[in-house]
């Protein structure tokens, strides 16, 4: 910048560059004088918006705006403060008295420069000086922790001020009767009398408006929320930290508007969640988001592994606006992870330690043996065969007078404990200079199985899960016009498991899922495995968890950026050139050890010799083991031109993009994408706003010629409560419309890769000769389409944001609509007598995606507490516009204009009440039917129930309706927060495990069978003993569809900030106390069951999962 900065140097040493410069001055002052002596400063107008700026940066923004020089000294421009100013169309003046006020610096205008020069006492400041003055020590915070960089002045001496640092915390020297006013962007100032006091804590109030909040957008562009043209939602890691949780998606539940959160297990490390934006738009491939964490996207989308201490915010993408910088990976939408940076000032370190006590939720729960034995003979008897137990057996199980022959085991409360420890620990350093910034951050977590008995395991092993966590963001300021961006953050995990569990196949909880309490005891009275009645390929639970080998599983992750910015004004002012390297790599060794333990089957005492009697169910095999390798490795790489300046009123930005992103994986062939990317952004006087953002992106994975695709989109804002017209209204403190439409697209479409490909693989073969001999050979296993093309969504979304009650109230509505087409498809158009039965694949399919999303926000005070409140609801509804059917004999058999996840199955109107029933109704030919069984509708007329009377029934659980409502207060040193959460319209058929009398388990839902006793309010069939007779019953309908619909405490969050008179005398400048809870309680329709809404989201066999956790949790913050 023309900042025509000199240093004075030491006495007596004079360097001709020194001369160079004062004569660069003398003539810039001459020429100054001579052309511009009445010049009129006040016709400048300028406009910026910065917080915590070096002043030299913002001095620079200044010129470019007004033309006008600045002359100061190297010494005093190093040795500012930094500046915070938001301004829009204010003069030259008004500007630079906000930029000087916290300064001891004073500034002249003469002509075209501005002289800076360090402020000379004067007589008022003697007389200030001679005032009793005293040290004041202090921190800032707001609700949820230390304040860097807020403003701390002398109200009678602005130039008197610092800023506190990284850990909040400041020091100042005033007057022992002055007043300090505090200040910072997104604050509400405030003034505080000093009293003669010398420690001074003080607690900051956010503003309501959030018009200076940033919001992270594409490829690490930050803007602020009012300028914003696009549907982006964000939440940083205050929030994310108040849920403690191991995996941060977890977090996200019901706080974010659009984002639809399903955990299917609550096992250690693997219970991410699963995640949409705004509901599914496809019925084929991949429905989750792009995953970008720093800038590098990432395949690994379980990015909820980073410590949430890590994160500064995360940001949700949902519009065809801010998704479309990312070409044929968008149209799922975009998830931006953005870690932490240092800031300048002192170091600050900080300590998080957690421990928590996780208790496992919901499991299916069987009768005891006793009543379950009474409802298999009853069974027995609609059957018309004989009792399963006599009376004397009855008995035996109710008074367990004989457990090992008449067992009575309640398998999950032996397996399963109540509680299960979890510990997190994390320290991080945050501080730095202003050429050098860091920060670093290393953390520990631990979570133990919920076996009740993995200690008795004879490996000597340790079932738990093991995660370390470390980053390192340094940003260093090589000169005034480049900047070097440094990171590298690594995850090491190990997890140690039963071998039944090796690779989250979830054996053990199938097993214990059919472990009714009958079955078997857990040892023999000579102390050896039992097996009971146990299946033949089944194993005593106890045996799995401590004798049938374990699993040792060791992840690694490394991830690295390299970054460098480049000013180059002197091409033209704004403009700046970026690129960036990134890696990752992430692998797994597997270990395992494997054995059959030695089981037997107690049959009693021999009549005779009285000795007990053993059948052994299986033999001790001796230990074996194997193992697995698997890696994965990204190299991202793109530059970037970046252009951003103000002309007056006017303000155009822009960006130009090269990316290319290489993958390697164990066993397959890389893959590659690259591309180009195009945005253009202008704005009027902070009131209009328009933006223009291009994809060009390919992929390897289609065919020559078709790889590429062009991915534009547009959008626009005004912000109608900045229009003179609007200051006088009493309605809207706040009001802004904005809209966008666009293209983009998916290329992750499931079915393998490189669809146009033809593959052949061997087959059966001929037989040829005389004498038939048959001879292998190759038939075409996959056809290839050489047209094979990515999926393509267009997308359109109109948004309102409104601000009352001087933005008190805050209201955000979204109305959008997405079109996906080229959806992969099979063929089922083709008949089977073409004598094609490959694989093919074909871009036949189309969805409809529509919807709202609304959010409201309260911010308030009542004296001195603070309230704080956010509500958020989504709808989506979807349907099928397209697929590739046969033309169809029953039409009502359709998808075509269903929502994605429908199968077919049967319409069920209840039960057969008595014979007279059955016979006058179409038959049902599945089996013999008897009073009590399921009764279909003859959907096709024909008098009998069979194929032809399926119809469509939803079987897909993803709610097409999401809602989180929070709510919080503070105060002084206290703050209290909750979360509900909670989700409609999901409906899911569960397994046969957990709903039908399989394999004799009777269960307590199974108590509210039909009998003639109880016709009218049955909730089950009729109970059959021949399994074979279940087949009317346990077959497709909607008799078994359950809504999953659910609301739950989902956060619960109390915390104390200690008096800093108490942490002073420790050696600590702040400290945190708090307990929170995650998962304390639902509502919903599944209690009968006992399986928790989410769990099952994805398929039927998922509620057979380690189960989610209630997490009660202690933990205390501390700053150094």
């Amino acid at each position: 910048m023309n900042l025509i900065a000199f240093n004075p140097g030491k006495p007596g040493k004079w360097r001709p560059q020194k001369l160079l410069l004062v004569m660069k001055i003398t003539i810039a002052l001459i020429l100054f004088f001579v052309i511009s002596a009445n010049a009129n400063i006040f016709a400048q107008k300028i406009s910026l918006a910065e917080r915590n700026a070096p002043l030299v940066e913002v001095l620079e923004k200044i010129r470019l705006q007004s033309g006008y020089d600045f002359v100061a000294s190297t010494r005093l421009i190093e040795q500012s403060n930094r500046v915070s100013i938001h301004v829009n169309e204010v003069s030259l003046e008004e500007a630079l008295k906000i930029c000087f006020r916290n300064q001891r610096l004073t500034y002249k205008i003469q002509g075209k420069i501005v002289l800076i020069k360090e402020i000379k006492n004067t007589v008022k400041s003697l007389v200030s000086n001679a005032q009793e003055e005293i040290t004041v020590k202090g921190n800032v915070a707001d609700k949820t922790g230390p304040l860097p960089g807020v403003t701390v002045s002398l109200k009678s001496d602005k130039q008197k001020a610092v800023l506190t640092d990284a850990s909040g915390s400041f020091k100042i020297t005033v007057p022992k009767d002055g007043l300090l006013v505090f200040t910072s962007i997104g604050f509400k100032t405030l003034e505080v009398p000093i009293n003669g006091r010398a420690v001074l804590d003080v607690f900051l109030e956010q503003e309501t408006s959030g018009l200076s909040e940033v919001v992270v957008t594409g490829y690490g562009q930050k803007q602020t929320k009012v300028s914003l043209t696009g549907a982006i939602s964000s939440i940083s890691t205050k929030e994310l930290k108040q849920s403690p949780v191991a995996n941060i998606s977890n977090a996200l539940a019901g706080r974010i508007p659009g984002l639809v959160t399903a955990q299917r297990s609550g096992r250690p490390g693997s219970d991410a969640s699963s995640l949409f934006i705004r509901g599914i738009s496809t019925y084929t491939g991949n429905t989750a988001p792009l995953v970008v964490i720093d800038g590098l996207p990432r395949g690994d989308q379980n990015f909820g592994d980073i410590d949430p201490n890590e994160i500064e915010s995360i940001s949700i993408l949902k519009d065809a606006s801010s998704t479309s910088l990312y070409g044929i990976q968008g149209a799922n939408g975009v998830i931006l992870v953005t870690t932490k940076r240092g800031e300048d000032g002192s170091p600050t370190i900080q300590v998080n330690a957690q421990s928590a006590l996780m208790k496992p939720g919901r499991f299916p729960k069987f009768l005891d043996s006793y009543n379950s034995g009474l409802l298999r003979n009853e069974a027995a008897r609609n059957d018309g065969i004989a009792a399963v137990y006599t009376d004397r057996e009855l008995q035996l199980f109710k008074d367990q007078t004989s457990p090992y022959l008449y067992p009575d085991v309640d398998w999950y409360k032996e397996m399963i404990r109540d509680y299960t420890p979890q510990r997190q620990v994390n320290l991080n350093v945050n501080g730095g200079t202003k050429a050098v910034k860091y920060f670093v951050s290393g953390s520990y977590l631990r979570q133990e199985t919920n076996f009740k008995v993995a200690d008795e395991n004879i490996y000597g092993v340790k079932y738990k899960y093991d995660r370390y966590n470390f980053r390192s963001n340094i940003d260093v300021t090589l000169d005034k016009n480049t900047d070097l961006q440094l990171d590298l953050a690594s995850r090491l995990e190990n997890r140690t498991m039963p071998h039944a569990d090796r690779n989250d196949n979830g054996y053990l909880f199938v097993v214990l899922s059919q472990m009714h309490n009958a079955l078997t005891p857990v040892f023999n009275p000579d102390g050896s495995l039992a097996s009971g009645n146990l299946r033949a390929d089944f194993i005593n639970p106890y045996g799995i968890i401590t004798r049938n080998g374990y699993s040792d599983t060791n992840f690694s992750n490394t991830f690295g950026n390299v970054a460098a910015t480049r000013k180059l004004d002197f091409i033209t002012p704004g403009l700046k050139i970026k690129s960036l390297f990134s890696f990752e790599t992430f692998g797994s060794i597997d270990f395992a050890q494997y054995q059959m333990p030695a089981s037997f089957r107690y049959k009693g005492e021999d009549e005779i010799t009285g000795k007990p009697i053993y059948v052994q169910h299986y033999a001790k095999t001796s230990l074996s083991q194997d193992g697995a390798t698997n890696a994965t490795r990204y190299n991202y790489f793109d530059v970037k031109l970046l252009y951003d300046r103000s002309f007056k009123s006017h303000n155009v930005s822009g960006l130009m993009l090269f990316n290319r992103n290489y993958r390697t994986i164990t066993g397959d062939l890389p893959r590659v994408y690259q591309g180009l990317v195009g945005q253009l952004k202008y704005n009027y006087d902070q009131r209009y706003f328009f933006e223009f953002n291009a994809g060009y992106n390919g992929s390897e994975n289609f065919p020559k010629g078709k790889r590429y695709g062009f991915f534009p989109a547009v959008s626009a804002g005004w912000l109608a409560s900045a229009e003179p017209f609007m200051k006088d209204n009493k309605v809207f403190s706040y009001l802004k419309l904005r809209g966008s439409h666009g293209l983009v697209g998916n290329d992750n479409i499931g079915d393998g890769r490189y669809l146009f490909v033809s593959e052949f693989a061997r087959s059966g073969g001929y037989t040829f000769g005389n004498n038939p001999t048959g001879v292998g050979g190759y038939s075409e296993s996959r056809v290839g389409n050489t047209n094979i093309t990515w999926e393509k969504a267009t997308k359109s979304n109109i948004g309102v944001e409104a601000g009352f009650l001087k933005d008190q109230i805050r209201l955000t509505v979204d109305v959008f609509r997405e079109h996906r087409k080229d959806i992969l498809t099979g063929p089922n158009l083709i008949p089977d007598y073409f004598g094609i039965d490959a694989a093919l694949s074909l871009n036949k399919g189309a969805v409809l995606n529509r919807g709202f999303e609304i959010e409201m926000k309260l911010n308030t005070n009542i004296g001195a507490v603070y309230l704080f409140s956010n509500l958020n609801y989504t709808f989506t509804k979807n349907k099928i516009l397209e697929i590739d059917e046969p033309k169809l004999q029953y039409p009502w058999q359709t998808q075509i204009g269903l929502p994605v996840g429908y199968s077919l199955g049967y319409e069920a109107l209840g039960f057969f009440q008595n014979q007279t029933e059955i016979n006058n109704s179409p038959i049902q030919s599945f089996t013999t039917v008897i009073p009590g069984d399921l009764k279909y509708r003859d959907i096709s007329g024909n008098g009998s129930i069979g194929p032809e009377d399926r119809i469509p029934i939803p079987t897909l659980n993803v709610p097409n309706q999401v809602f989180g409502a929070s709510f919080g207060l503070s105060y002084k040193g206290i703050d209290l927060s909750v979360l509900l959460q909670g989700a409609m319209g999901g409906r899911q058929i569960y397994s046969d495990q957990i709903v039908y009398t399989y394999r004799d388990g009777i269960r307590p839902h199974h108590l509210d069978r039909w009998t003639p006793e109880n016709p009218v309010n049955a909730k089950f069939p009729v109970l059959h003993g021949n399994e074979s007779k279940n087949g009317n019953n346990f077959i497709n309908s909607t008799f078994w569809v359950r809504k999953t619909d659910y609301l739950k405490i989902k956060n619960l969050e109390l915390g104390y900030r200690l008096p800093s008179a108490w942490t002073r005398k420790v050696g600590t400048k702040t400290a945190r106390i708090f307990v929170n809870a995650m998962n304390l309680y639902s509502w919903d329709h599944l209690k009968d069951i006992n399986v928790d809404p989410e769990s099952n989201v994805g398929g039927s066999f998922s509620g057979l999962s380690y189960p989610i956790q209630s997490i009660y949790n202690l933990g205390l913050t501390v700053n150094f």
